[in-house]
């Protein structure tokens, strides 16, 4: 139901690949894919990531589940959800 770690991907997949995952409001890959920047700051200019990517285990998927990482990271296993006011 989401692009993890033995999903059968090596990489990040289309947001319809798994449509079995989508929320109670249609939102796709809140879990998998890709680690997701939040807005909400850490200690030494990081900030919180959310969600786990194709590379993590399902452990890191869960919504209690918190990482975090510096600013001026990039990787291919994080990026950003586009949200707009309803």
């Amino acid at each position: 139901m989401a692009n993890l770690r033995n999903s059968g991907y090596e990489n990040t997949t289309d947001v319809a690949a798994h449509p079995e995952g989508a929320t109670p409001h249609g939102m796709l890959d809140v879990a998998g894919n890709v680690w997701e920047w939040t807005a909400s700051p850490t200690m030494g200019d990081g900030f919180v990531i959310r969600g786990g990517s194709y590379a993590s285990p399902p452990l890191y998927a869960r919504c209690t589940f918190l990482n975090s990482a510096p600013a001026e990271l990039r990787s291919p296993g994080i990026g950003f959800r586009v949200v707009r006011e309803p």
